[in-house]
């Protein structure tokens, strides 16, 4: 084999790998932003009875949404974003994600004896009662 044929492919075995190297970078670079994205993310889940219509969100940044029994909901917002949550007559206010949330996915239970927050998906405290609407 000539001399010619060796750096041939010498310089197609690299530019294969640079090929590879920039793709991987890109890759690792979107799945940096995704992780940053999801960071941001609120999950509120509904654990009540099945003969519960709808529990009505509204939320600074969420918007107004409506969710049914066993519905889930996801949206991205910063620290600090208020909601109103009322279910038949009945209404509570919460702090979607506050400073512990940092970093973390804000995870929120929406039960017939109140409002649950965790943000490892492990260890659950009771953020908000339900309360009488006039």
């Amino acid at each position: 084999m000539s001399a010619i044929f060796y750096v041939t492919l010498f310089l197609a075995l690299g530019l294969c790998n640079a090929s590879i190297d920039s793709g991987y970078e890109l890759n690792k670079g979107i799945d940096s932003m995704n992780e940053a994205e999801s960071t941001n993310e609120i999950n509120v889940q509904i654990n009540l009875p099945f003969n519960i219509r709808r529990v009505h969100f509204k939320c600074a940044t969420g918007g107004r949404f409506k969710l049914t029994t066993s519905g889930s909901h996801k949206w991205n917002a910063g620290v600090g974003e208020k909601c109103e949550v009322r279910f038949l007559k009945l209404r509570a206010s919460i702090v979607a994600r506050d400073s512990s949330d940092e970093g973390r996915i804000s995870q929120w239970v929406v039960q017939s004896d109140g409002l649950f927050h965790s943000s490892d998906m492990h260890t659950w405290s009771k953020k908000a009662e339900w309360t009488r609407k006039n």
